[in-house]
């Protein structure tokens, strides 16, 4: 299928540039999708959480990436829209983030940053729930610059001091993410978790579990489809009237603070199980010989608003 779709765009370029009369490919049927039985049954495994299980998995990350990953989870952004996150964009009076510079990683071909998405439908304004916007709140420090990003890396690699603001790749923060899910062990193996993505999967279901309609959830996900009005969303011309409005996004934050509020909760509760501390091969390994360090990291969670 993807092949299909990447030679069809292809010879469509050759054939606006007259290279070549029509486009073969719109003549060829495309292939049917196979059928997943395991899917439509329910036997295939998960990649989302529920918020016990994201509680689980907050707990088993590196301090230092629970906001990245609680802003995944509360906005549905892509990982490269998170890490091209800069304090420009984000409105914490409007509780709003503008979603539109992008960080990129193209193997032999470079990294850095876009300017805008390959996809209009990817320019949009998300909401901030509660929870994300004492994350961000986290994340800038008072006299922060607009260009800075709001989501760095930790540094202290070499040549650059523990603490500064660098750029983080997508390639480090799934290996971040996928560490957490490995040191979570047996309370996330049930699931089919693979990357960060499974966040943007998780924030889609948790709206729909929240009754947000499909319409909605794909506008803020940066679907094309929520833009060209295909399908059960209506037609085009409805779009000319329709709005999301204030109260379907309050809906939005409070379905969303409601999980993750209750993550939250989960994780400050394990954390305090000072008596059943977490395998050494954790990121928690420091914690296992004084509790009161993991009391200390609650209360400072705590008074940042995680956890209340």
């Amino acid at each position: 299928m993807a092949c299909r779709s990447i030679l069809l765009r292809i010879l469509e370029v050759a054939r606006r540039e007259r290279l070549i009369p029509t486009n073969p490919v719109r003549d060829v049927e495309a292939p049917k999708p196979r059928i997943n039985a395991e899917r439509i049954f329910g036997h295939e495994r998960r990649r989302t959480f529920t918020p016990e299980e994201f509680g689980r998995f907050l707990v088993a990350c590196r301090p230092f990436y629970r906001d990245h990953f609680l802003t995944q989870i509360g906005t549905g952004l892509r990982s490269g829209e998170l890490l091209g996150l800069r304090r420009r964009r984000v409105y914490p009076e409007l509780r709003r983030i503008e979603v539109i510079e992008v960080r990129y990683e193209a193997g032999r071909f470079g990294r850095g940053f876009k300017a805008e998405p390959k996809s209009p439908a990817s320019v949009r304004v998300v909401p901030m729930c509660e929870q994300v916007h004492q994350a961000i709140a986290r994340q800038l420090p008072a006299g922060t610059r607009p260009d800075e990003l709001v989501f760095p890396g930790p540094g202290g690699s070499i040549r650059i001091p523990r603490g500064a603001r660098t750029p983080l790749s997508t390639h480090n923060l799934r290996r971040v993410y996928q560490a957490a899910v490995a040191a979570a062990g047996e309370d996330l193996a049930h699931l089919d978790l693979r990357g960060p993505h499974d966040l943007r999967h998780t924030f889609a279901t948790w709206l729909e579990d929240g009754g947000i309609p499909s319409r909605v959830i794909d506008e803020l996900m940066g679907h094309a489809g929520a833009r060209r009005d295909r399908g059960a969303s209506g037609r085009p011309m409805g779009r000319v009237y329709r709005e999301t409005t204030p109260a379907m996004l309050a809906r939005v934050t409070t379905a969303l603070d409601e999980r993750i509020d209750l993550a939250t909760q989960v994780a400050a509760e394990l954390l305090y199980e000072v008596g059943n501390p977490l395998p050494p091969s954790t990121p928690h390994e420091r914690f296992a010989s004084d509790g009161r360090q993991i009391r200390d990291e609650v209360t400072l969670w705590r008074q940042a608003g995680l956890g209340n």
